[in-house]
């Protein structure tokens, strides 16, 4: 019980997931972060490319 509790720890001190954590304590887990500049609404919605 304790080794899941311990995976399943990934959230901080604000209650949002933490990544770092995410990733240490769960290595064989593949997580994708992008950072865009907005949420889109609909299939229409295009997000800008920035590279």
């Amino acid at each position: 019980m304790l080794a899941r509790y311990n995976r399943n720890n990934i959230l901080d001190n604000r209650g949002e997931i933490s990544y770092e954590k995410l990733i240490e304590n769960n290595p064989n887990c593949h997580a994708y972060l992008y950072e865009i500049s907005k949420m889109t609404e609909g299939k229409k919605d295009k997000v800008p490319c920035s590279y």
